[in-house]
């Protein structure tokens, strides 16, 4: 499959928010990285949260979970230094803490234009949120600790396992890989959680399962048949597929891997 740059920076540069346009630049045109992370600060609010629309499911200005993930996130996948840009941040999610761990949404949440697919009051999972934290060094023990305990009550094998959206687990690849004292899944190893979760799928989705794996070599020989099937009809171009949103934005999948994604299930 090819990769044509030039109509991906045209699609990027019309139909992308300043963050999407000013990333592009950094990844793939040597720009400096410095207006990046200046874009992104545009989006915290003085709670030290994250909102304004950053992840365009959720349009809400006040601070929600999903907006932090999201940028957590396309930081981590694109190895960006935060620099100070979560300064405060950790101690923004521990205020949004229910007390069995998972995480509270702004009473305003769905009074803002948001996808329908978060009528449901917005994100509450905290693996992932604190699971990136604790990658850039930006995690409370706090955090670390309440999370711990609703991931050994809501995130066991079975319920990864058992994910309609393959992609979603995300969640526990993002977690588990991140802590050394799960032994039973550290023994599993990195290659095997994706593959496993994928057998039990009624269709293949092999390049969700690609995208759960540090790089492609621990992909088995015979899955890769069937990946490269599903990569070249997941990224045709097709009708609606930028999924525009009222202000241009485009939600870039390409660019930060995140929860944009959907359209690549296979």
């Amino acid at each position: 499959m090819s990769i044509n740059l030039q109509n991906a920076r045209d699609f990027v540069y019309a139909n992308g928010v300043l963050w999407e346009r000013l990333l592009f630049g950094y990844l793939f045109e040597r720009r400096p990285v410095e207006p990046v992370l200046a874009a992104f600060k545009a989006y915290k609010n003085s709670d030290n949260g994250f909102g304004h629309g950053l992840e365009h499911d959720i349009r809400c200005p006040d601070s929600n979970p999903l907006a932090l993930e999201f940028l957590l996130g396309v930081l981590q996948r694109t190895a960006i230094d935060p620099g100070d840009l979560l300064d405060g941040t950790a101690h923004w999610v521990e205020t949004q803490r229910k007390e069995d761990g998972s995480l509270a949404n702004p009473a305003a949440v769905l009074d803002y234009p948001h996808a329908p697919w978060w009528n449901g009051g917005g994100q509450h999972i905290p693996d992932a949120i604190t699971a990136r934290l604790l990658r850039f060094g930006s995690c409370t023990s706090s955090l670390a600790s309440s999370t711990r305990r609703w991931v050994e009550k809501n995130l066991t094998l079975k319920d990864v396992q058992a994910t309609d959206w393959l992609f979603m687990n995300y969640h526990a690849h993002d977690y588990f890989f991140r802590w050394t004292t799960f032994l039973t899944w550290k023994k599993c190893g990195r290659r095997r959680l994706p593959i496993s979760c994928a057998a039990p799928k009624p269709r293949p989705r092999a390049s969700t399962s690609a995208s759960l794996s540090s790089r492609p070599r621990p992909i088995p020989q015979w899955l890769w048949p069937r990946t490269m099937r599903c990569w070249n009809a997941a990224y045709q171009p097709s009708p609606g597929a930028s999924r525009k949103m009222a202000d241009g934005g485009t939600n870039t999948a390409f660019l930060s891997g995140g929860p944009g994604r959907r359209s690549a299930r296979c």
